[in-house]
């Protein structure tokens, strides 16, 4: 059985990518887990701004795939690039404000 380290909402679909589910969570947290037996594999945690303001709780849309990254846009307008297997991120945070 897997659980994360926030007590908060679950409001994305969890994506499965070569028997990987990565789950995101509230204030922009990443896991990859096994899909089978549970068993994490590691936990990404983005660092926000001091100030953040978000309308309706502090809720992602989840992440996106390809070519063995994970992409995800944060609360505070930035996104994030990270490798599917290692958590490495290779772009650093981009703000996304235009």
């Amino acid at each position: 059985m897997f659980q994360t380290a926030l007590i908060e909402s679950l409001e994305t679909a969890p994506l499965i990518v070569d028997g990987v589910m990565f789950l995101t969570t509230s204030y922009n947290h990443v896991y990859a887990i096994d899909a089978v037996t549970g068993q994490e594999y590691w936990h990404y945690k983005h660092n926000m701004g001091p100030v953040t303001v978000y309308c309706c709780g502090p809720n992602n849309r989840g992440v996106a795939a390809s070519d063995g990254m994970l992409y995800m846009g944060t609360l505070d307008a930035k996104l994030v690039a990270l490798n599917a297997k290692t958590r490495q991120g290779s772009l650093g945070d981009r703000n996304c404000r235009s």
